[in-house]
């Protein structure tokens, strides 16, 4: 394949990605690497920074895990994630994010029933990772669930839907990992 042709191929998925980002309420700078058709997503959902996010990473990488401490990896993902608000983040640290996010997503029995469910050849994973950070006494901890849709990217506001949705459900099961989280979303 000539250059010529593999630029016209980047610049054809590009504004494919594009579209699909745009039609759901995100721009193609929250879009980090992949085709959105071999991606799986991850949604990262901040309350206490009003944060929301999309990362992808390649359904032939997701399988790919480096197992680490629970604790350890929420402490590091709530690093990231200030970093990300802050839009001082770079490629290489989205990278160990999503990768710090599949990790603890593996570990997790969101993961085990995702894993047992059944899924339809067009369907397209989505995680959502409600991260709760308490202003009162500093904890942090976070709340993965999966979705299966058609849909390449989830909208902006289903996000915010279903991280609200969740959390209503956790402030009922877990009020004490809900002690000061404040919803700035």
């Amino acid at each position: 394949m000539s250059k010529v042709n593999v630029e016209q191929e980047i610049n054809i998925n590009k504004s494919i990605c594009k579209a699909h980002l745009n039609a759901a309420g995100w721009g193609l700078d929250d879009y980090n690497h992949g085709e959105p058709w071999n991606s799986v997503s991850f949604y990262v959902v901040d309350f206490t920074l009003g944060h929301l996010g999309l990362l992808t990473i390649e359904s032939s990488k997701f399988d790919t895990v480096k197992m680490a401490p629970m604790d350890e990896l929420v402490s590091m993902t709530s690093q990231l994630v200030k970093k990300w608000h802050k839009k001082r983040i770079g490629q290489h640290d989205l990278s160990v994010l999503g990768m710090l996010l599949n990790s603890y997503l593996h570990q997790t029995k969101t993961y085990e029933l995702w894993k047992s469910s059944e899924k339809t050849e067009c369907s397209h994973p989505h995680f959502i990772f409600n991260l709760y950070r308490s202003k009162q006494n500093g904890n942090i901890s976070m709340r993965p669930f999966a979705l299966q849709t058609q849909d390449a990217f989830l909208s902006v506001e289903d996000v915010r839907s279903y991280a609200r949705s969740i959390r209503k459900h956790d402030v009922a099961l877990r009020p004490e990992e809900q002690v000061g989280v404040i919803d700035k979303l």
